[in-house]
């Protein structure tokens, strides 16, 4: 019989990852949820919860890597930010970060969703007071994206922050680095894209594309490497969500505050996360309207 099946060689299960089982004291491994270039991310579990468990290679760099980020996430106390359950290395050497599991989805799949207003300001108004309390640590995530944001299957928080690898400490001066870029290309602001000190207000750009993709589909500046995004920062203007998305039904409101993320001069931005909650909280969920009036 005539047949266009691949050879049966390719039906095999993938390898059975060796790291499956392993126990860090009370916790064991049981599921591999993430692959990335430096580090594994696996779901684990005690006798009375889950966590995320971040396994980092074994070189120098990302034992530092692990470190900061274990700092970073340490100083921050809030439901819209994982919290961190410990961090240590493996009997090999290879660092490791715990954080709590937050049973839920990407942000990105509510974007494929196509969310409603009230949806979307619910949700920014929640990575807003997790950033809040972030940059009031000191901290600035400089990776803020859709995979790096959970929306909890069930109650409050409306979101929670993830993953705090690309994080700086502000004034810690093995992470201060100018000129050094780090983050996901397309959520960069101005500024780190140019390689330039950062603050607070860099997350809230981040936050912006956040905003303007949850409200069109798709971020201002789509698979732009970080070379072109800064071209495009430096000369071209963001289409504004009403006319990127003119059947969303996107209140002007919600469209003002999502371009004063947007500003390109930072000193022009939005000043702080806690002026972005006040201002959410200013707005209704029916119409946008309150914030800018």
């Amino acid at each position: 019989m005539a047949t266009d099946m691949q050879p049966s060689a390719t039906l095999e299960p993938p390898p059975r990852d060796g790291r499956i089982g392993t126990r860090i004291g009370e916790l064991s491994l049981f599921a591999r949820v993430a692959q990335g270039a430096l580090a594994t991310v696996y779901r684990a579990s005690d006798s009375r919860a889950e966590f995320a468990v971040k396994i980092y290679d074994r070189s120098a760099a990302d034992s530092v890597r692990a470190e900061l980020e274990s700092a970073a996430q340490r100083r921050i106390q809030h439901r819209s930010v994982a919290r961190l359950v410990g961090s240590g290395c493996l009997a090999d050497g290879s660092p490791y970060v715990v954080s709590d599991w937050i049973d839920g989805a990407p942000l990105t799949s509510m974007i494929a969703n196509r969310p409603s207003w009230p949806a979307v300001r619910r949700v920014i108004r929640s990575i807003g007071v997790g950033l809040d309390a972030m940059h009031t640590a000191g901290v600035v995530h400089r990776d803020l994206k859709p995979s790096n944001v959970m929306v909890p299957a069930t109650g409050t928080p409306a979101a929670v922050i993830l993953d705090f690898s690309h994080a700086l400490i502000v004034g810690n001066s093995r992470v201060t680095q100018t000129g050094v870029v780090l983050g996901s290309s397309a959520y960069m602001s101005p500024e780190q894209a140019s390689g330039l000190p950062l603050d607070g207000r860099s997350d809230l750009y981040a936050l912006g594309v956040i905003c303007y993709e949850l409200l069109t589909g798709v971020p201002p500046f789509a698979d732009a490497s970080a070379a072109e995004l800064l071209r495009k920062h430096q000369c071209e203007p963001v289409i504004p969500p009403r006319r990127r998305a003119p059947d969303r039904g996107i209140p002007q409101a919600a469209e003002d505050l999502c371009m004063w993320l947007l500003v390109k001069n930072r000193d022009a931005r939005v000043p702080s996360a806690r002026v972005l909650s006040v201002t959410l909280g200013a707005m209704t969920d029916e119409t946008g309207k309150g914030g800018f009036e």
